[in-house]
C-alpha cells in the first residue's frame, strides 16, 4: 500500500473532509449577424479556405469564448475576413475582392466554461 492509497481515505476519516474540486458550468451566448474588422463576419475563415466551423469557432474566441455549438449562413454584399485582412464583396466605395456573392455568419452560437470560486478553493480559476 502506498502513502498516497493511505493517507487520502485517513484524512477523511479523520477529519472529515477530501480535496475540494472546481464545479463548472457551461453558458451559451447566441450572436445574431456577428461582426468583425467593421463588417459582417464572413462564412470562410480566409479566402476559400476554413469555411463554417473554423470561422465560427474564430469568432467564438475573438468575443471571449471557448467553443462553438452551432452556426448558419445567408446571403450578403460584402463580409470581412475573420482569419485574415480583407474580405468578399464590395464595401461602400472600395472594392474588396471580385466576388459579388459573398456568404456571412448569419447567427452563431458561442459556448464558454466558468469554474465556481467556491469557498476553501484558489481564486485564480479561470472565469
Amino acid at each position: 500500500m502506498t502513502f498516497k492509497t493511505f493517507a487520502l481515505p485517513m484524512l477523511v476519516t479523520l477529519f472529515g473532509f477530501a480535496p475540494l474540486q472546481a464545479s463548472a458550468d457551461t453558458f451559451t451566448k447566441v450572436f445574431s449577424s456577428p461582426t468583425a474588422n467593421g463588417g459582417p463576419v464572413d462564412y470562410c475563415f480566409r479566402p476559400g479556405a476554413g469555411c463554417g466551423q473554423k470561422a465560427a469557432a474564430a469568432f467564438c474566441t475573438s468575443v471571449g469564448y471557448t467553443g462553438v455549438a452551432g452556426y448558419s449562413s445567408k446571403s450578403a454584399t460584402f463580409t470581412r475576413y475573420i482569419g485574415s485582412s480583407g474580405g468578399c464583396g464590395t464595401i461602400p466605395g472600395a472594392v474588396i475582392a471580385g466576388a459579388k456573392h459573398c456568404k456571412a455568419l448569419r447567427g452563431v452560437r458561442c459556448t464558454k466554461t466558468v469554474y465556481a470560486k467556491e469557498p476553501g478553493l484558489p481564486q485564480d480559476l479561470p472565469n
